[in-house]
């Protein structure tokens, strides 16, 4: 039995959003024959010696926002085209498209001509974040990409989405719910975990001080700018507070406008793109994870692997009143909840958790035991390895 794996991430960047890949990767290669990975040209995999990597050959730089969204798009064009290819030469038992960019996993299936099955995975709900919630002309346009993402949802032999949220969503869109399963979001507790970091010293900052973290992928949808105006209402009044923000993106320049404009630049720090190996250290040094997301319709549908990590390292979090989200986040046990998108309710709960100080400990310790429990890496990459087997049968 061969199969085909895409992600348009080279495997050394999956790793950062999706630790349980290469693991589902080596299960996998245990229960079929060959497995071929396709994606944009990566680093060398020495370590993977069992799989055959296949490259389109354009590098793919995740750090820079440009490339990153063109060679999004252009993957949903020379994926497919690549796919077929492959299949020309190889009879695979099926294809499975782990990069969640909608449209290219329906091509594929159109090009295999029912020769095998095509198995997508629903991980984020792409077309919202792009146009979704916007504006009128970018939802207009969000209802037309969107009923045709409804329509490859339909066309494609079987789904795994991300959560139960998404999953009920796809299904009031007319989606057969029995070609749906539910496989959630994965942490590495063996890379994200509780340790000694120096990053007072570094940025020169009091050992005494409090310091407030966000870090990701700095996009619109996010809502970095609510973080921002409740940062300069607390420290007004917090003369021992800091706030990082941590990460790159196309918003970057936008908030980084924002905190110059401001009262505090000296305490809101802004360390642009930071090297996931390091994530750990500036997530240790810190005392309190927000995990930021607006009310955008797609971000219900993702507990985010910030979230994840503070918890993995410990720490107590607030999060955004999200569907997926709320179904983890007890409230005062493993952290605190509030309004996506406002900002005095996010510096309200701020305060709150800063009142809080005796529990802190206890909440990360919380967090890390969900992130055990329901989310640990190796147990998600044996789901998916079952329900990938479980579809490759006639």
């Amino acid at each position: 039995m061969k199969v085909l794996v895409l992600h348009r991430y080279p495997i050394d960047l999956v790793i950062g959003t999706n630790p349980s890949f290469p693991f589902m990767l080596e299960l996998l290669n245990e229960k079929v024959d060959e497995i071929f990975f396709l994606s944009f040209k990566g680093n060398p995999r020495s370590e993977y010696p069992n799989i055959k990597f296949k490259e389109i050959g354009l590098s793919f730089d995740r750090s820079n926002s440009f490339d990153k969204i063109l060679k999004s798009f252009m993957w949903v064009i020379l994926a497919p085209i690549a796919s077929l290819k492959l299949a020309q030469r190889n009879k695979f038992s099926f294809i499975y498209c782990d990069d969640s960019f909608p449209f290219y996993p329906s091509i594929i299936k159109f090009l295999m001509k029912k020769k095998c099955k095509v198995i997508m995975r629903l991980g984020d709900l792409q077309t919202g974040y792009f146009l979704a919630d916007q504006g009128i002309i970018k939802n207009i346009l969000f209802q037309f990409f969107h009923s045709i993402e409804i329509m490859t949802w339909k066309y494609i032999d079987r789904i795994v989405a991300i959560s139960n949220p998404f999953k009920a969503y796809v299904g009031t869109k007319g989606v057969d719910l029995k070609k749906v399963s539910v496989v959630k979001e994965s942490i590495n507790l063996d890379f994200f975990f509780p340790e000694e970091s120096k990053l007072c010293e570094e940025y020169k900052i009091d050992r005494d001080a409090t310091i407030v973290m966000f870090h990701g992928a700095i996009e619109k949808s996010k809502g970095v700018e609510v973080l921002v105006m409740a940062a300069e209402k607390l420290l007004a009044t917090h003369s021992n507070l800091y706030f990082f923000i941590v990460g790159n993106g196309t918003a970057f320049s936008t908030i980084k406008a924002k905190v110059e404009q401001g009262t505090f630049k000296d305490r809101i720090i802004l360390t642009g793109w930071v090297d996931f190996k390091k994530i750990p250290y500036f997530i240790n040094g810190a005392d309190i994870g927000i995990a930021l997301r607006n009310d955008n319709r797609a971000n219900h549908f993702v507990v985010t692997t910030a979230l994840m990590q503070y918890w993995a390292c410990e720490k107590p979090v607030l999060a955004p009143k999200l569907d997926s989200i709320k179904e983890i986040v007890i409230e005062g046990e493993n952290g605190i909840l509030f309004d996506g998108g406002n900002s005095n309710d996010l510096a309200a709960k701020i305060e709150c958790m800063l009142k809080m100080k005796n529990k802190w400990a206890s909440m990360g310790e919380n967090g890390r035991k969900v992130v055990q429990l329901d989310f640990e890496k190796t147990k998600i990459a044996k789901e998916m390895v079952e329900e990938l087997t479980q579809y490759s049968k006639p």
